[in-house]
């Protein structure tokens, strides 16, 4: 299957709101200004003109932002007098057109709406592009704070489990001070606590490397910003980021099609293909509505498209993080102002009322398995053995706190059998007690079975037997069991009447169950036990390769040494490693004010008809109208990526400076025995070269 394409993460994201992803989450800037914003007020002013009869050479109309203008011609033909006057007359006239711009589209003030759009970004994305801190939603340092806090805990985590394994090794052997059998239970929690501590780094690795996906993840949310800024910066420069450039474009791109006519009565008309008569309010309705369209085209095609696919390498390398880091399985106790009144009745420091005393040993029978009986040890290892395999059970109720019930008092103690006591009401053939004559002779059904009673049940005057629960017994037939005159219950029961007291018998029921209890408690903590077992060996044998990979290396290094060391004795001692360095470059997110150079293209005239535009609107023409940000893109980019969180590779030890030095004179000739050669080769002679291995 193939991986999805981070643009398919986010298929609807605009520009607006990648913004609003990296915006602080209160103060001004938490609201976006959307694109909206700036089309959602009119463009232009309610008072254009349009004049189709001006006087001839009027030209284009005065004070208005836009002006276009036609000259034409009417002839009439006057009859002649007698005294010669007549014919042929032509009178000139001028048809013009002028509108203007709303201030909010076309002074770009600024509180207005499109000034923010234009200029939001760098307000918005410079404090968590140029540092660690941040704002309330996108801090790089966090990432940074997150990944190295989880290699500190992970390497902690190696540091003990080596530890624990130290002093393991060395309790309950021979010749060891710490024998016996206190030795031999202290070295079985010790290994319990460093299995626990093997599966804890297990389980937090165990979906991935998830500070290796942490630096992934703050990698491209730092790319984003910074291809966001730099999509504001060649949007705010382009002609098209200005409604003004929009609307020239409209209005003088469809009167360039236009054709003057005149009608019947010779009056003249304009139609305009795709505006329709200037003199109608649908005209200036369809000319605003299409500039806006395209300025929305514009803001489309030069922010949306990076802000997409942006948002969906992040998204991307969010989730990827997200889907390693496994649920918590500590529950935080709930947040408790400890300066906050205390409600009536919730004194949680007031002592505990007589009779809840949770420290107190349960009753005999009770919830206590921990403590077998006397003489039931079996499983106990013998003093000063070496028992490694054994670890402790793991820790009860005793430690842990009272029994998790609602009154927090012990439990009542175990009924004789696990199932419970035999049900009444129903048929009770099969239970412990047998109905006896006053033969003491077993009293048999029509089948020849026995009769059998549930302990605790008695006989009735009426013969009717009521069992432990109160309830008449009753037998197959679901009719009340009826002992015969002078029958009673046998021995093993409880006394016929009303008496409850316990038989020998029961007691040594319940002691049965109780070592029953204890030894299938034993069995499943040797169950678990062996499952520890067995990850641990699946853990030690991944180590023990990633450990044959490190002695690999080390031998590695240890040859590069012993070549080197051959050559201690000169005034160098090798090549040279270090790491080099540098500063870190911060953007420079300081706005430059507006400039008087950011106006209308000028006039625009391709002989009749003649058009005019105001110097008071501002516009652009070309990305010269802004100054040129050039540097302050090169040293945005320079500091993009210049810190980085990654624990990285060891280093090698400095090895000297330069390339190697000259020859030895020929004293490499003159060895003498193998221990002065190392006195000089290491610096112990006082006649050693000065080269020192680092």
């Amino acid at each position: 299957m193939a991986d999805p394409k981070p643009e398919d993460s986010f298929p609807d994201r605009k520009w607006e709101e990648a913004l609003a992803f990296v915006a602080p989450k209160d103060g001004d800037l938490a609201k976006v200004t959307n694109r909206t914003d700036v089309t959602k007020d009119p463009w232009f002013k309610a008072d254009h003109v349009v004049n189709p009869t001006s006087h001839r050479d009027a030209g284009n109309p005065g004070g208005y932002d836009y002006g276009w203008s036609q000259g034409w011609s009417r002839t009439s033909y006057v009859q002649p007098t007698t005294t010669g006057s007549g014919g042929p007359t032509t009178t000139d006239y001028t048809y013009q057109i002028g509108f203007s711009l709303t201030p909010e589209a076309g002074e770009n003030g600024p509180d207005t709406a499109l000034s923010k759009f234009i200029h939001e970004p760098w307000a918005i994305i410079g404090p968590p592009l140029n540092t660690l801190i941040g704002n309330s939603s996108v801090s790089v340092g966090s990432f940074d704070d997150g990944a190295m806090m989880l290699r500190n805990v992970l390497n902690h985590m190696d540091f003990v489990e080596n530890d624990i394994k130290s002093w393991v090794k060395d309790i309950n052997v021979p010749d060891s001070e710490m024998q016996g059998t206190a030795a031999g239970a202290f070295k079985r929690v010790l290994v319990a606590v460093q299995q626990q501590v093997a599966y804890l780094h297990q389980e937090v690795m165990s979906y991935g490397d998830i500070p290796t996906l942490i630096d992934s993840a703050r990698v491209k949310i730092h790319e984003a910003m910074l291809a966001l800024v730099n999509a504001a910066d060649a949007y705010r420069n382009a002609p098209g980021a200005w409604p003004a450039t929009h609307v020239h474009d409209t209005f003088f791109g469809a009167l360039a099609t236009a054709t003057l006519q005149f009608d019947a009565a010779g009056d003249p008309f304009l139609d305009v293909p795709g505006l329709g008569d200037p003199t109608k309010p649908d005209f200036w309705s369809t000319l605003e509505q299409k500039s806006k369209d395209a300025w929305l085209k514009g803001v489309a095609d030069s922010l949306d498209t990076v802000a997409k696919p942006q948002m969906g390498y992040v998204q991307t390398a969010y989730q990827a993080a997200i889907d390693v880091i496994p649920p918590t399985a500590i529950t935080m106790p709930p947040y408790r102002d400890l300066n906050a009144p205390k409600p009536p009745g919730n004194d949680t420091d007031a002592p505990p009322p007589p009779g809840n005393d949770t420290d107190v040993p349960p009753p005999p029978g009770g919830n206590d398995t921990d403590v077998p009986p006397p003489g039931n040890d079996t499983d106990a290892p013998p003093g000063g053995g070496d028992d490694t395999t054994q670890a402790p059970p793991p820790p009860t109720s005793k430690v842990d706190g009272p029994p998790k019930t609602e009154s927090n008092v012990p439990p009542p103690p175990p009924q004789s059998k696990t199932d419970g006591p035999p049900q009444t009401g129903g048929d009770n053939t099969g239970a412990n007690n047998t109905l006896l004559d006053k033969n003491n002779q077993a009293i048999k059904d029509a089948k020849g079975n026995e009769t059998q009673i549930p302990p605790g049940s008695h006989i009735n005057k009426d013969g009717t037997i009521t069992g432990p629960d109160g309830k008449l017994l009753l037998g197959a037939d679901k009719k009340p069991v009826v002992a015969p005159p002078n029958s009673h219950i046998g021995s093993n029961s409880y006394a016929t009447g009303n008496s409850g007291s316990t038989s020998k018998q029961q007691l040594k029921e319940q002691q049965e169950l109780q070592q029953q209890q204890l030894k299938q408690q034993k069995s499943n903590q040797q169950q678990q036990l062996r499952d520890q077992q067995e990850l641990q060996e699946k853990q030690l044998k991944q180590r023990k390769a990633q450990e044959a990979q490190e002695v690999e290396q080390e031998k590695a290094y240890q040859q590069a040494l012993s070549h080197v060391r051959g050559q201690a004795r000169t005034e160098t001692s090798g090549n040279g490693y270090g790491t080099g360095g540098g500063g870190r470059n911060k953007l420079n997110l300081e706005e430059p004010p507006p400039r008087a150079a950011e106006k209308f293209p000028g006039s625009r005239t391709t002989g009749e008809p003649s058009t005019a535009i105001s110097d008071r609107v501002r516009t652009r023409t070309s990305s010269g109208a802004e100054p040129d940000l050039a540097a302050e893109t090169a040293v945005r980019e320079s500091s993009a990526m210049n810190r980085t969180s990654s624990n990285g590779q060891p280093m090698m030890p400095p090895m000297g400076g330069g390339g190697g030095g000259g020859g030895g004179g020929g004293r490499d000739r003159e060895r003498r025995t193998w221990l002065a050669e190392d006195e000089e080769t290491w610096g112990t002679s006082q006649q050693a070269a000065p080269g020192v291995i680092g």
